[in-house]
C-alpha cells in the first residue's frame, strides 16, 4: 500500500474540528476535492503523481473529527496490467493511458517490437506513478489520459525510450499533444541517442531463364535479343537518406532512384511500395 499524509489546519484543541468524509473508493484527485469543501486544507503535490489511485482506508476514520496533525489517505497500487504498444498503456485503475511526449513506431515497423519489449520489461506488473501535468490536456482524442510514467527505479520512462532510440519527439504540426514540460529535455536525449535500426531482409527473387543448350538442328531465324526486365529491391545504403535505399538492375545496368523527394521520413514499407512503382515504369518504357 502507499500512504500519503494530508495534513489539517485545525487547532488541537478546535471544538469545531471538521469530520472525515467518507472518501474511500474516490479516486485521489476526487477525494481531495471534498476534503477541500469540508475545509481540509491538503497539500497537492501528490495530486498529480497519484490522480489514479484509489482511496481505499482513511485515519481517522468517516465520520470521525479529524485529527489536528494528520489526516491519513490509504491508497491502492497503480500497475501496469497490458503494454498495447510503445506508447500506450493500460493501468489496474482501468485507465488506458499514453506516454506524453512520445513517438514510437506503428506496429509492424522497424523498432515498434523493441519499443513495446523495453516497456514490457520495465512496467509490467510494476507499481507506477502516474503524472498529467497541469500544462497537459488530461486526455487524448482516443479518450486515453496523457501522462509521465515512472518507477521504483526509472524516473521518467518516456525519457529512457529517447535514450534508447527507440523513440522520437512527435511533430506539433501533425500532434497537438506533443509540448509538454520535459519536451525540450526529451528532444535533447533524442538528439543525442544512437537511433534504432533493423537489419535489411534479403530480397528474393527468381534466377534469369536460361537459353536451351540443345543446338537447333538447323539455322533459325534470328530474332531481336528479348530486353532486360529491370527489378527495383530495397537495399538501403544507411547514410541516413531514407529516399535512395532502392536499388534498380536488368542485369546489365544499374540505378539508385531518389524516391519519395516530398517526404521528410520514408519508412521501409514506403521505400519498397515506391520501388515496385518505379519497376514498373522502367520495364513499360
Amino acid at each position: 500500500m502507499l500512504t500519503i499524509g494530508i495534513y489539517g489546519v485545525n487547532g488541537c484543541d478546535d471544538p469545531e474540528s471538521p469530520v472525515m468524509p467518507d472518501v474511500t473508493g474516490m479516486r485521489l484527485e476526487r477525494a481531495l476535492t471534498v476534503l477541500a469543501r469540508n475545509e481540509i486544507e491538503t497539500q497537492n503535490n501528490y495530486k498529480n503523481a497519484y490522480g489514479a489511485a484509489r482511496v481505499i482506508a482513511t485515519d481517522p476514520a468517516p465520520g470521525q473529527p479529524t485529527s489536528w496533525d494528520r489526516v491519513g489517505l490509504t491508497l491502492s497500487r497503480i500497475t501496469v496490467t497490458r503494454v498495447r504498444n510503445g506508447s500506450t498503456l493500460d493501468l489496474s485503475t482501468g485507465d488506458r493511458v499514453r506516454l506524453i511526449g512520445v513517438s514510437t513506431p506503428k506496429d509492424g515497423d522497424c523498432g515498434a517490437a523493441e519499443a513495446k519489449k523495453y516497456l514490457v520489461s520495465t512496467v509490467m506488473n510494476a507499481p507506477v506513478l502516474v503524472e498529467n501535468p497541469t500544462e497537459v490536456e488530461d486526455r487524448d482524442d482516443h479518450g486515453r489520459l496523457l501522462v509521465y510514467i515512472g518507477t521504483p527505479v526509472i524516473n521518467d520512462v518516456g525519457y529512457q525510450l529517447m535514450r534508447r532510440g527507440l523513440a522520437t519527439p512527435p511533430d506539433s504540426w501533425f500532434d497537438r499533444y506533443a509540448s509538454h514540460p520535459s519536451r525540450a529535455v526529451y528532444a535533447e536525449a533524442s538528439k543525442e541517442a544512437k537511433k534504432f535500426t533493423c537489419r535489411p531482409t534479403p530480397e528474393r527473387y527468381p534466377p534469369p531463364s536460361k537459353p536451351p543448350s540443345t543446338p537447333e538442328p538447323y539455322p533459325v531465324p534470328s530474332t531481336p535479343a528479348p530486353t532486360p526486365r529491370w527489378v527495383c529491391y530495397y537495399a538501403p545504403t544507411y547514410d541516413g537518406d531514407w529516399h535512395n535505399d532502392v536499388l534498380c538492375s536488368n542485369g546489365v545496368n544499374s540505378e539508385r532512384p531518389y524516391l519519395r523527394a516530398w517526404d521528410s521520413f520514408v519508412t521501409e514499407a514506403e521505400a519498397r511500395q515506391s520501388g515496385r512503382e518505379y519497376e514498373r515504369q522502367l520495364n513499360e518504357g
